[in-house]
């Protein structure tokens, strides 16, 4: 997920090619000056990937978009607040991690119907 110029793009690995591309104040709001967008994104699933803007505070808030129109499906709120670069990883089943290098933590969390959930499985939220 490659961004400049103001704007963020998913691309086939393939060709190259931009299969979608949004301008980044779509994401926020704001304008990019104001919140810019971080260069960290994961594809938490087929339907979305997450991606992380600077907040109003100067922490990174996380945004969930649509992986089909870069729409902004939900902002994501972890009761603390992220450090910049916490998007860790993700295992493209609707889960993924967040680290925060001030106090070494690591974080799971998952939609909330991830896509290879057991029965037995506890929901996160």
């Amino acid at each position: 997920m490659l961004h400049d110029d103001n704007r963020i793009s998913i691309r086939d690995l393939h060709t190259g090619e931009a299969i979608v591309t949004r301008h980044t104040a779509d994401l926020t709001g704001h304008h990019p000056d104001d919140r810019p967008v971080m260069e960290t994104a994961a594809l938490v699933s087929d339907e979305f990937v997450l991606h992380a803007v600077v907040a109003g505070d100067g922490h990174e808030e996380h945004v969930l978009l649509s992986t089909r129109t870069l729409a902004r499906a939900t902002g994501l709120y972890y009761g603390v607040p992220m450090t910049h670069n916490s998007i860790a990883a993700t295992d493209g089943h609707g889960r993924w991690i967040t680290s925060n290098h001030r106090d070494d933590t690591l974080r799971l969390s998952q939609l909330p119907d991830p896509v290879d959930a057991t029965p037995e499985q506890r929901q996160l939220w």
